[in-house]
């Protein structure tokens, strides 16, 4: 199966741009029956499958408008990291299936002690940004936005700050209004977007200024 990035991972960019990958030109070319090439989601599922972040629901399927997990979303925020730095995820051994994608995120930042996510339960659009904007820590942001542009995001929001953080990245743009819709659940073809758009500068997205 044939996969095209223009300049694949970034290994020699400088320490602030560290392990970034750039996909400038990606022709999408994926397996996947259910993700039509003209979709706005194709080339993201396309990328985030490339790099082995998340994979179809079978070999030719991939289920976009299905919801995911918390244990899936730590599996695609641990799997984005060891891709950006180039490393393999420690083979630990635990009750569940992904405890080991959990001690990776601990290990790394990723998620901090104090944080309890119920891995069973949908993740939810904010949980989903607490885990994707940690993974890239470098702080290269192309926005610039001021909370108060959030109309349902604030102070007392959970994971507000981390919110924040993917819409500066240019990893979420939420809808027409700027709303992120923090309590939602996240289909795969959002969750491959959001964590594609972290792991390629090439493909985030610049918001207007107000």
């Amino acid at each position: 199966m044939k996969r095209t990035l223009k300049r694949g991972i970034l290994a020699a960019l400088t320490a602030a741009a560290l392990m970034q990958t750039s996909v400038s030109a990606h022709t999408p070319s994926g397996p996947f029956a259910d993700v039509p090439l003209d979709s706005w989601y194709c080339e993201y599922v396309t990328i985030a499958a490339d790099f082995g972040v998340i994979n179809g629901r079978t070999e030719t399927m991939f289920m976009p408008d299905d919801t995911i997990t918390c244990a899936e979303a730590v599996k695609m925020a641990a799997c984005a990291h060891a891709s950006m730095h180039h490393y393999d995820i420690f083979d630990f051994t635990g009750d569940h299936w992904y405890d080991k994608y959990v001690r990776c995120c601990q290990d790394n930042g990723i998620i901090e002690p104090h944080v309890k996510l119920n891995m069973n339960k949908p993740a939810t659009r904010a949980e989903i940004a607490y885990l994707f904007s940690r993974v890239d820590k470098t702080g290269m942001y192309i926005n610039q936005v001021p909370i108060t542009d959030i109309p349902d995001v604030d102070g007392d929001t959970p994971y507000y700050h981390e919110i924040m953080d993917m819409y500066e990245m240019g990893a979420a743009t939420g809808d027409a209004n700027m709303a992120f819709r923090p309590n939602d659940n996240v289909k795969r073809s959002e969750a491959a977007a959001m964590i594609t758009r972290v792991m390629c500068y090439d493909l985030r997205i610049g918001l207007p200024k107000g």
